[in-house]
């Protein structure tokens, strides 16, 4: 009860808890919804508990909102909570219907994301393993693809989608698997999926990473670190989308507006473990160096520093590179500035000068200017496009 004597409303969390994904977005919303308001949030994992409770007298208990992993077959249950005039938060990958509020993580920035993964560990071919009728897989191939495309990478391929978990679906992603040019940086829709890969391509003799890169989705540590090769996994931000879902409760309860408002969450990050732990280059020297450059902090690197630090001359490490990778030393510790500044400006919110003094370049317009040149878009530009859901 509250000083009055009633009793907070009721929150209730529609999750999967299982996942640990279901986990952070719970463990986000309770603190959200702790700090802000005195509501009451519990966990609510069954749908005919929901289901009761939306068909139990009104006055029994008072409702901030549900927050939810609603798909398709819970249209109905949702028809319920509208009429009972209950706004709602769906924080699943499927499109609600209207007059539903939608939360999600941003699918088309995680395709992204492993897009420039892979391309700055010098990566050529390319594959996306998917699942069939699945909208964030089909968002997140389609982010892999466009940012591939942008960069010139054109023909990833797509292996099968579907998986039933027996020895013949095995067998066949393995056939795809062998058939793909050494080495291949394969993006999954999520974890399971990387792993599903994984199995594959041990069982199929296939070299991890050495011959096969695979990234996922979602970073469940756990499962991350129990597959026999440990998986690199774009790290998506689901206590934030709990937080936020929360606060579109709050807005709504506060201004009876925005009941429908759609929000996306970008990624954190990629939390590299052995999976990707490779560079696509045969030329240890050129490895050494696209390693070192792709580490550099805040400092300026210069052709001259990078050589004396590998103990070669600066000739002798631009012969290395070029022949690698088709790239001269400036030319690689400049992309790596820029596809550096590039994640500052759509995964933060960093001022474009800050990012622009972080990244080495001396004056802001010479950082608008490589961005018009590099991505036919200035970085401000590139933001709003990116806060537009694409």
């Amino acid at each position: 009860m509250d000083s009055s004597g009633h009793e907070p409303p009721h929150l209730p969390l529609f999750l999967n808890t299982r996942e640990h994904w279901g986990r952070s977005i719970a463990r986000g919303a309770v603190r959200a919804a702790r700090l802000a308001v005195e509501w009451t949030p519990f966990l609510c994992e069954s749908e005919a508990s929901l289901e009761a409770k939306v068909k139990a007298p009104a006055a029994e208990v008072a409702w901030a909102g549900v927050i939810g992993q609603f798909y398709p077959p819970h249209h109905e249950l949702l028809a319920g909570l509208r009429a009972a005039g209950i706004p709602v938060v769906n924080i699943s990958s499927a499109p609600p219907p209207p007059g539903v509020g939608w939360i999600h993580c941003d699918d088309f920035a995680c395709g992204a994301m492993a897009a420039r993964h892979f391309l700055e560990r010098g990566y050529c071919h390319f594959a996306f393993l998917g699942i069939t009728g699945a909208h964030f897989s089909d968002e997140r191939q389609r982010g892999f693809v466009e940012t591939l495309r942008v960069e010139g990478r054109t023909g990833a391929r797509t292996l099968a989608g579907h998986f039933s978990g027996d020895a013949g679906a095995s067998a066949k992603l393995a056939d795809e698997l062998r058939a793909l040019p050494a080495p291949c940086a394969v993006f999954a829709a999520n974890d399971v999926r990387a792993r599903h890969c994984l199995h594959a391509a041990l069982g199929a003799g296939i070299a991890v990473p050495e011959s096969l890169s695979i990234l996922g989705v979602d970073d469940d540590d756990l499962q991350c670190n129990m597959a026999r090769v440990a998986l690199s996994s774009v790290c998506a931000d689901w206590t934030r989308i709990g937080e936020r879902a929360v606060e579109h409760l709050v807005r709504t309860s506060r201004t009876g507006r925005g009941r429908s408002r759609q929000e996306v969450v970008a990624p954190l990050g990629v939390t590299v473990r052995q999976s990707t732990d490779q560079l696509a280059v045969e030329d240890a020297l050129a490895a050494r160096a696209l390693r070192r450059i792709h580490s550099w902090g805040q400092t300026k690197l210069s052709p001259e520093n990078l050589a004396a630090e590998l103990g070669v001359s600066r000739r002798t490490l631009e012969r290395h590179l070029v022949h690698a990778v088709g790239r001269s030393v400036h030319a690689a510790i400049f992309e790596a500035r820029l596809q550096r500044a590039y994640r500052m400006v759509v995964e933060t919110s960093l001022p474009v000068g800050e990012i622009a003094a972080r990244t080495g370049f001396s004056k802001h317009s010479h950082l608008n200017a490589a961005f018009k040149k590099r991505f036919s878009a200035t970085p401000m530009s590139l933001r709003r496009a990116e806060a537009l859901g694409k």
